[in-house]
């Protein structure tokens, strides 16, 4: 089963690729862009061959951070797409023990699959100072990829049927939003923790010992133990990794067996739904009023839209806690970061909402609606909620960092600039999406199609924000040298923004007139 599984994995992926020629150019430019770091890495783990005292903890730590990787970036960055999940083997006569070595082999052939390979080959060069601490190095290695491979596929497994409830994966976002907020605080946090107790070996001895008590580092601490000659230790260690493995392989297998009599249950919601009539007269009657109202009544129901929002909430608290970790005294010029953060974010919330609707957009393509009226309402409905949410968001920031004296340019140019970036995601999106899986699926669900094009359409949305921020750059070195254009910005700001906008979703409905069959094809989410 193994070849199979691999070929279907390989074609799948394949087919993605020749689908759209962005999602090659996307898919190539990602694994160009990432190689780099994953050659570093691996050249830094074999130099250390050349450093005895410190290869041991280092070793155990990077060990251990990859088991984690595997982990949760299984779940977080769908290194398992489900071209060959349990669910579609339903309908062949296969048992979890026909599935368990091929499916996790099969994993190995998509591109984070390849690049932990090529990791790994740092830890084997970093070991091989001799014959016996090469075969324990080679050893480690193969336990310790394991031990994350099978703990990501059992987190996956586990989540996917507990997701396939609405309420489920609602409070799923809302964790993994949380989770990634607190990451962003809680590491500068830690590396000031760790860097007042000094950059000594002490401490990389004591995060090295850690890591190899901990289950994510049993696997990697052989080759360790028998290089400090204590052979009794790495016998202990490795049986516990063994047992592990094997109690991982064995819950791995039950969940399959269960998989493969169980297809995910219907992901449907009982709720009424709420009808809220004071929508549809906040905006104009016709085609793009009707878009916005859409658009602000998915807000509340889809909490992925809900998401971009309270992560633009949050940037005050994270440009605060980033002076924090620095000990340095909150400056008003850190204002110009919320402005920054928040208007890149909020191009990226406008730049998901075509894909979001996925086949659903069939039904502006084939009702006559022009598109400059879909990006008129997308962008109507997208400036209304960023733009809500950037004005609390620079009222909280300016009373955390005393700015009141930069606010008022601040907003007029940060709103002009926001509202403006709105329209180049739009423009982006009529001719460059992702997919994203339709309501109802497993949130985990991913396939190869729209990948790579989902990537470089962000590389192009982050281009144009940086090229629609250079002159709002003139502008506020303009405002310092006479503070007086600083309120004529408050009103004018937003008038060029709007003015900049109406532009580029021109160019982009124009688009979008030639090619909403490429278009709804290339959002329409397929297994």
């Amino acid at each position: 089963m193994v070849a199979p599984l691999i070929a279907v994995r390989l074609r799948s992926q394949l087919s993605a690729l020749r689908s759209s020629p962005w999602s090659m150019v996307g898919y190539v430019l990602l694994a160009v862009m990432l190689l780099p770091l994953f050659v570093g890495l691996t050249v830094g783990l074999s130099s250390l061959r050349s450093l005895p005292d410190a290869r041991s903890p280092l070793m155990l730590a990077a060990g251990a951070a990859l088991v984690l990787v595997w982990t949760f970036g299984s779940v977080l960055f769908f290194a398992m797409d489900d071209s060959v999940s349990p669910q579609r083997l339903v309908l062949f006569p296969l048992r979890s023990r026909d599935l368990v070595v091929p499916l996790l082999v099969s994993d190995l052939f998509t591109l984070p699959g390849v690049f932990t390979l090529l990791v790994c080959c740092g830890f084997v060069i970093g070991w091989a100072t001799d014959p016996l601490l090469a075969i324990a190095g080679i050893a480690s290695t193969v336990l310790g990829l394991l031990t994350g491979m099978l703990a990501g596929r059992i987190l996956v497994t586990a989540l996917s049927h507990w997701l396939a409830a609405r309420k489920s994966r609602d409070l799923l976002y809302v964790v993994l939003l949380l989770g990634l907020i607190a990451i962003s605080w809680g590491v500068p946090l830690l590396g000031r923790g760790m860097f007042d107790l000094g950059p000594n070996w002490e401490t990389v001895e004591l995060v090295g010992d850690a890591a190899g008590w901990t289950p994510m580092g049993w696997a990697w601490t052989l080759p360790a133990d028998l290089a400090s000659g204590r052979s009794g230790l790495a016998a202990l260690r490795l049986a516990l990794a063994l047992v592990l493995l094997v109690a991982m392989a064995w819950l791995w297998s039950r969940q399959l067996d269960r998989a493969l009599i169980t297809p995910l249950p219907s992901a449907g919601s009982g709720a009424p739904t709420v009808s809220s009539p004071w929508l549809d007269r906040l905006f104009p009657p016709g085609p793009a009023g009707a878009i916005a109202t859409r658009n602000l009544r998915y807000l509340r129901r889809d909490p992925r839209r809900f998401a971009s929002v309270l992560v633009i909430m949050a940037t005050p608290f994270f440009v605060v806690f980033a002076n924090m970790v620095r000990d340095e005294k909150l400056v008003p010029e850190f204002l110009w970061l919320v402005v920054a953060l928040a208007t890149w974010m909020g191009g990226i919330g406008a730049l998901q909402d075509t894909p979001m609707d996925g086949s659903a957009l069939w039904l502006h393509a084939v009702s006559g609606i022009r598109g400059f009226e879909d990006r008129l309402g997308r962008l109507m409905a997208n400036s209304l909620i960023y733009g809500g949410t950037f004005a609390v968001t620079m009222v909280l920031a300016s009373a955390l960092l005393e700015a009141w004296g930069v606010f008022p340019f601040a907003f007029g140019l940060g709103l002009g600039a926001l509202i403006a970036n709105q329209g180049m995601s739009l423009l982006v999106s009529s001719f460059l999406n992702g997919t994203a899986p339709p309501p109802g699926t497993n949130p985990f669900a991913s396939t190869s199609k729209g990948q790579g094009a989902a990537f470089l359409a962000s590389v192009l949305q982050m281009i144009g924000s940086v090229i629609l921020l250079l002159p709002v750059a003139g502008m506020v070195f303009a405002s310092y040298c006479f503070p007086l254009l600083g309120w004529v910005f408050l009103p004018v700001g937003p008038v060029l923004g709007v003015l900049a906008a109406l532009g580029l979703i021109s160019l982009g409905g124009r688009r979008l007139d030639r090619t909403w069959p490429e278009v709804l094809k290339a959002v329409t989410y397929e297994k």
